[in-house]
């Protein structure tokens, strides 16, 4: 095996076990599956493109990440996207029965939040991302991940409170 094999099966093991935070910023920003899967893909060719500007290995997510939100922001520019929350219930991992109904709310809260905090929140809870990560992969300050975090749990904590008073 040749130093492009090796570097080609490096490449491929780190987009692999990163593949669940993609998916799951793309569909954060852009919420179409389709577009979706256009973001990732288009992310990864780049990424693989642009391997020998790789300076740390060990900092292979936040650099890959901040690809892909950037060619999600792109997209974004070029086309209006929509949402189908519809769909996105098939994506999400089935709940316990009991949990299943307050799952689905938080979820849908989280979607209803404004881009930049359903990005952060996103990146944070459902993909276990350090905010220092957050911070490199969205090109913002550690206090500004901080600081949406913040305001998406207390937006968060008004529409679970506010779901409540409805049951």
């Amino acid at each position: 095996m040749n130093r492009f094999d090796d570097q080609r099966a490096w490449f491929c093991e780190r987009v692999n076990e990163n593949s669940k935070g993609l998916y799951w910023l793309a569909k954060s920003i852009l919420h179409n599956d389709e577009d979706v899967k256009d973001a990732v893909q288009d992310s990864v060719l780049t990424a693989y493109e642009k391997l020998d500007t790789l300076r740390d290995e060990h900092s292979f997510k936040p650099w890959i990440m901040r690809i892909l939100a950037n060619t999600a922001y792109s997209m974004i520019r070029r086309s209006k996207p929509n949402t189908d929350i519809d769909s996105l219930a098939e994506e999400l991992p089935a709940p316990q029965e009991e949990d299943r109904e307050e799952s689905m709310a938080l979820w849908q809260a989280v979607r209803g939040l404004g881009e930049s905090l359903r990005t952060v929140t996103v990146l944070f809870y459902y993909d276990d991302m350090p905010i220092k990560d957050i911070s490199r992969a969205l090109g913002i300050t550690e206090d500004t991940v901080k600081a949406r975090l913040s305001r998406a749990r207390a937006k968060l904590r008004i529409a679970m409170s506010e779901k409540e008073e409805t049951l």
